[in-house]
């Protein structure tokens, strides 16, 4: 049990301005062009995305029901938090055992969500099914 009561005492902490932050992206989301505006949208309390410190590009994407039809962007947490009314949160996820679960809290009305695609790039394309 003592892997289990790490899990409980994973602390939120402070995520540097220049870190990065990855958020998958289901293929269901990709509009013309390529566009993926309508990602940017909370889920449960805030929008989740994991942090670099605990995660990768791959294990974001691996932890998807459905990993092929995900890609993952990133985005840096200081441009991100620059975006006004959002911050962004290091949230562990004891339940689904994510230390790198981070939420991004705050409105994504259209105009949030085209500067955080204005911030954001691909770092993991779609795989072919």
């Amino acid at each position: 049990m003592a892997n289990d009561e790490e899990i409980v005492n994973w602390p939120a902490e402070e995520i540097p301005p220049e870190h990065r932050l990855y958020m998958r992206v289901p293929r269901s989301y990709l509009g013309r062009n390529g566009a993926y505006l309508g990602a940017f949208r909370d889920q449960g309390g805030g929008m989740s995305t994991e942090w670099e410190k605990y995660s990768t590009p791959k294990e974001a994407r691996d932890r998807a029901k459905k990993p092929a039809d995900n890609g993952v962007i990133v985005m840096i947490a200081g441009e991100v938090s620059a975006i006004p009314r959002l911050i962004v949160r290091h949230t562990p996820d004891v339940e689904r055992r994510v230390r790198a679960h981070t939420d991004v809290l705050g409105p994504k009305d259209t105009e949030v969500r085209v500067k955080l695609s204005r911030i954001s790039r691909w770092v993991l394309g779609f795989e072919l099914m």
